[in-house]
């Protein structure tokens, strides 16, 4: 039995979570019953470790790993396509150090990396030096391309398995969305070029008969981020907030805390997750669950890990729309000082590997799958 199969053999036994009418995430809750009709969708953001940093394909990370468990609790009877891929990722491949095979769009000239655009902030200009971007081909039904317009009448263009491009132009300076036409259920072809003025893709949502119903997971992280860089308002350095109008979401769950503790104080976690909170509020009213993960090798040169979960709990605590709930208290600390990998789920001492991510999959899922009381 291999290091992954081990891991999985005997999975910790999770508590049968419940809420009430005034959980903080009750709306999230009604919506997930709703799946069966209607999209309920959570927007997952957060550094290198919800990017998937360590597993061997995008897929394996634990937002996939979470949609597809809560899919089989909460069927839209359709098979449900492979949600957002970001324009281009951060994360690498456990084996090679190279970009996960499905991991963005793989352009035929030379692409330079975007970081305002998009949730991740993982966008790529689109320019005629990058030429034609092409994602690794995927079975869907239908799908969305998101891109960003510096000008009214800037212009990209999309094509499907070959076929003439299609132009599309923006009518608003801004983020737009682009949603194909049906195609039958096999495997596809996106590629998307440059048209004209300035504008960059964002990514690809890809649906698979759940247009418009069924659990979806965006995956909105950035490896290597802390809090504080996706804390800036629409006319600072970043607009990525713009993005998320097209996702809906039901919920939205952040992540961060591993790379924040490195040099920030609690005091300054504690407002760069408010200003978070403070930004978001002002594109959606979905409830928001921080989700530190499970412990860090090392303790932070200002802020300790027991600090990061007080002040993130102070955070929730004072908020009616936000809700708290940490890996850390069903995954132990894994490396450094005090901790220990029996089950192998780490790929180096901060991410985990697939069973690690798969295992991290299962104790949100637990959350997220609670019963009425």
């Amino acid at each position: 039995m291999g290091p992954a199969q081990a891991a999985l053999a005997a999975p910790a036994v999770l508590p049968q979570f419940t809420y009430g009418p005034n959980d903080k995430l009750a709306s999230f809750y009604a919506q997930r019953n709703l799946a069966g009709s209607q999209k309920c969708t959570i927007l997952m953001l957060g550094d290198s470790i919800t990017e998937g940093q360590g597993a061997t394909a995008l897929q394996k990370g634990y937002p996939a790993q979470v949609r597809d468990i809560l899919r089989q609790s909460y069927s839209s009877g359709a098979v449900g396509g492979l949600d957002y891929i970001a324009a281009r990722h951060q994360t690498t491949v456990a084996q090679n150090k190279q970009m996960p095979p499905e991991a963005g769009f793989d352009f035929s000239g030379t692409p330079v990396n975007g970081t305002q655009y998009g949730v991740g902030r993982r966008c790529v200009p689109l320019t005629a030096a990058a030429g034609v971007g092409s994602l690794p081909a995927a079975v869907f039904t239908s799908f969305k391309l998101a891109w960003r317009s510096q000008s009214v009448g800037s212009q990209i263009k999309v094509r499907v398995d070959g076929a003439a491009w299609i132009t599309v132009t923006a009518d608003n300076v801004g983020d737009r969305t682009y949603t194909s036409a049906s195609y039958a259920p096999t495997s596809h072809l996106i590629e998307v070029t440059y048209g004209v003025g300035t504008a960059f893709v964002e990514g690809v949502w890809l649906f698979n008969g759940d247009e418009n119903k069924g659990i979806h997971v965006v995956e909105g992280a950035q490896s290597g981020s802390a809090t504080w860089q996706f804390s800036i308002a629409s006319s600072g350095v970043s607009t990525w907030i713009d993005s998320i109008d097209r996702f809906s979401p039901s919920l939205v769950t952040m992540a961060w805390g591993t790379n924040d503790i490195s040099s920030k104080t609690p005091a300054q976690i504690y407002t760069d997750t408010k200003n978070v909170i403070n930004l978001l509020r002002t594109h959606t009213a979905a409830p928001i669950l921080l989700t530190p993960p499970f412990q860090r090798a090392t303790d932070g040169t200002n802020c300790t890990w027991a600090q990061l979960r007080t002040t993130l709990q102070s955070v929730a605590a004072a908020d009616p729309t936000v809700d708290y709930f940490d890996f850390g208290a069903y995954i132990p600390k894994l490396a450094g000082p005090g901790g220990s990998d029996p089950d192998h789920w780490l790929y180096d001492t901060i991410h985990p590997n697939d069973a690690g991510y798969h295992e991290m999959g299962r104790v949100l899922s637990a959350k997220l799958s609670a019963v009425p009381a």
